[in-house]
Formats: structure tokens, sequence, C-alpha cells
């Protein structure tokens, strides 16, 4: 479940579903499609990548090429018309698979399309479970 708190920021509550294997993470992941680019802000390379997981947090992306952990970047994730964007860090590298993002400073006026990604991905997370 999504939720605001009183001074505006948004955060997911964590469900019991996802509490074992999100632990570690500040947000429940849900799969997710969607094209994504990354520009590498101290160098200005760019990459095209797909996005494979989605958080409120953060997100894994599969890419060709790297970037270093910790390196700032900018990132953009295109789906259904729409976008959204946000400067962010890479958390993690993982060869073969692609890059975790931690989002960083969100505009709040990109929160509504990333609300509405987790809620319908979260939706079909759920239709895939129920019998």
């Amino acid at each position: 479940m999504i939720e605001t708190s009183p001074k505006g920021r948004i955060h997911m509550a964590d469900s019991a579903s996802h509490r074992n294997d999100t632990e570690r993470r500040r947000s429940a992941r849900f799969l997710f499609s969607a094209d994504a680019e990354i520009l590498h802000r101290a160098s200005g390379k760019q990459l095209q990548g797909l996005v494979t997981h989605l958080s409120l947090n953060g997100c894994h992306v599969k890419v060709a090429d790297f970037f270093p952990q910790g390196a700032a970047i900018h990132v953009k994730i295109f789906k259904f018309g729409e976008y959204f964007e946000t400067e962010a860090r890479v958390a993690f590298l993982n060869p073969g698979s692609g890059l975790g993002l931690s989002f960083r400073n969100i505009h709040p006026g990109h929160f509504p399309v990333l609300q509405k990604w987790l809620l319908e991905a979260m939706r079909r997370e759920r239709e895939k479970q129920s019998p």
C-alpha cells in the first residue's frame, strides 16, 4: 500500500507477502517492464536499458554496459506514453544482469506516475496470486 506522510513524503507500507524478501530494502519491489535512459552526470555517457523491477525507492535496469557503483546518474523511465524521471545513484552492479538504482530527490511532479505504475504492478501481482 502506498501512503503519504503528514510531511507529504510518499512511502510504501510493506505487505506481509513481501516482508521476507524485502527486509534489506526500504520498500517492496515489483516486476515491471519499461524502457529506460540513464545519463551518467560526470561523463555525459548515456545508456539505454530495460527496467525489470520497480519500487518506490529505486529500480533494477538491464543494460549492456555499466557505470561505477555510487555514480550519480539521471534516469528516465518510459511506459504507456508516460515517463518518470529522477536523480539516482548506482546502488549495486550485477554483471550480466544490470544495475540497481537508488532514486534521489524525486520531484513531486513525478510521484503520481511512479505511484500509478506501482499500484498497477501490485494489482498484477495480486491477480497472479489469486486462484
